[in-house]
């Protein structure tokens, strides 16, 4: 079976590609593929499956769907199959997010080394501004920032100009109780609408100082910028939707209208923003990446489990050093690769 994946990619695509693909791998049938030419395609497109038995029932599903559950994947099959999912493993076009760089999560109010896991956030900039300045192949590069007003409902020192009903899990049986609350714990407001908070200190006031990126940041000039967190009443973790997912920003036109497949995810922090910037970026159907030494947090258990809820939904963990790789379709992810082909 002579077929080049890797060959395939360094041309950029040819209309015959498909062709040859389809006939290389039509070996057991004739004008079809069986699962096992589908199986054989499969380690050639994905070399790390390759021997390792535990892919099979996977692999089994993705023929399943392509052969619309018959035993052949036929050429209108295969025709799907190439238009919708291998076109995009092989040629994908990828943002880069870069999630709230900002002056209070680093040195101001929210500072993540003064949080529970005391981890550096300023430690990410040298990383992302290598990836930038490498001019690695992103076809968009995004800046997210907090955007908030002086009285937003995220704001511990602005508890008291909302009515609670809960904190921490139990209702409030009188105001005196709220004495007692701490940056970090959750409340419960009245609304309407009810609306459920974590406590945070004051930051990232609008127009102020610490809202603004890390004057160590590299800021490409063609980039997009998506400014959230600006309703006084809702917060908004992710860079796509508030967090009661009653408005949306307009990253997800921007990121469609330039035709983006693949989204990676880096930034502040990695339990809170960039965590739901990747979840909604998956829910949204990205091939969704989270570069994991761009990233810090504020509770070390939180972001362990973070990664292992992104995983679970076929997100990609991985470091810097190898998302050059991944871009130019090099480096080909399985779980990616799967991901894809449960959402065509």
């Amino acid at each position: 079976m002579d077929f080049d994946f890797d060959a395939v990619v360094k041309k950029g695509g040819e209309s015959n590609e498909a062709t040859k693909c389809f006939d290389a791998f039509a070996v057991s049938v004739e004008n079809a593929w069986t699962l096992s030419d589908f199986k054989e395609m499969v380690t050639k497109l994905f070399p790390e499956v390759n021997g390792k038995d535990e892919y099979d029932t996977k692999i089994r599903k993705l023929f399943e769907k392509f052969s619309d559950g018959k035993e052949l994947i036929s050429t209108s099959g295969f025709t799907m199959m190439w238009n919708n999912w291998i076109k995009t493993i092989l040629w994908p076009k990828s943002a880069f997010i870069i999630v709230d760089v900002q002056n209070d999560f680093i040195s101001g109010s929210l500072a993540l080394k003064n949080a529970p896991a005391q981890q550096d956030g300023e430690e990410v900039v040298s990383v992302i501004n290598h990836l930038i300045n490498k001019d690695t192949p992103f076809a968009a590069i995004v800046y997210t920032q907090d955007w908030h007003p002086e009285n937003h409902i995220s704001f511990f020192e602005n508890v008291k100009l909302r009515k609670v009903i809960g904190m921490n899990e139990k209702p409030v049986v009188n105001d005196a109780e709220l004495n007692n609350l701490k940056p970090l714990d959750i409340v419960v407001f009245e609304g309407p609408p009810k609306t459920e908070q974590k406590l945070w200190p004051r930051h990232c006031v609008q127009n102020t100082k610490g809202a603004e990126f890390h004057p160590k940041l590299v800021v490409s000039p063609d980039s997009i910028k998506i400014q959230k967190g600006t309703n006084e009443n809702i917060d908004s973790y992710s860079a796509f939707f508030d967090n009661e997912k009653l408005s949306e920003t307009s990253l997800n036109a921007e990121l469609k209208k330039r035709g983006i497949t693949d989204v990676y995810v880096c930034g502040l922090a990695y339990d809170v923003c960039v965590y739901f910037t990747a979840l909604q970026s998956n829910e949204l159907g990205y091939r969704t990446v989270v570069v994991d030494d761009a990233c810090r947090g504020v509770v070390s258990s939180d972001i362990l489990k973070v990664k292992e809820t992104l995983k679970g939904k076929n997100c990609a963990i991985v470091q810097s050093s190898e998302i050059d790789s991944m871009i130019k379709a090099v480096d080909r992810r399985f779980v990616l690769g799967y991901f894809l082909a449960l959402n065509v």
